[in-house]
């Protein structure tokens, strides 16, 4: 399985959409400079997994963007994911509910902090909701049949994240007019 960014699939969607979290000073435990959360999802229309992995990525203009931390984020209940994957251990169950860093990705000295910051950006309703619509219209756009309880996340007629204001289905959905 392989998790390809959103901004691969949506990319007009992504530069309106994409979480950004700037550090004003270097007082704390993050150097300042500005980090990008980057969504990305399975591309495996068979696995239903519900989750994404958040490459945490910081660029301070004067080298090449590198990645500090890779967090997972699974919103269902454990009980989905114990089905999902009965071979799962309780271990890697914990990991795969809610958000914690992964653990077979290499992390920076800075993920811990990363991952306090990514669970303050999770209070707010309207991302933690635009990570499962994301990963909705992801998982359409690989051909995957989604089940009913994500297919209203798609929104095919609700105008199109990237603000062109055609409905998802003619823009970025992928439906020509």
């Amino acid at each position: 399985m392989f998790f390809i960014p959103f901004a691969d699939e949506f990319p007009k969607i992504a530069e309106k959409q994409t979480r950004f979290i700037t550090v004003f000073d270097d007082s704390g435990d993050l150097p300042k400079g500005e980090y990008g959360l980057i969504n990305a999802y399975c591309s495996d229309k068979k696995c239903d997994c519900r989750r994404a992995m958040i490459n945490v990525f910081r660029s301070d203009g004067k080298q090449e963007a590198s990645r500090l931390a890779v967090i997972s984020f699974g919103w269902e209940s454990k009980s989905y994911y114990r089905k999902w994957s009965a071979y799962m251990s309780d271990e890697e169950l914990a990991w795969f509910k809610g958000p914690g860093l992964d653990p077979y990705q290499s992390q920076s000295k800075y993920a811990e902090t990363l991952l306090l910051f990514f669970k303050m950006q999770l209070q707010d309703e309207a991302y933690r909701n635009r990570l499962i619509r994301h990963y909705a219209q992801f998982k359409r756009k690989v051909g995957m049949k989604l089940p009913k309880d994500l297919e209203g996340w798609v929104g095919s007629m609700q105008d199109c994240g990237c603000g062109s204001g055609l409905a998802f289905k003619f823009c970025c959905g992928g439906l020509k007019r």
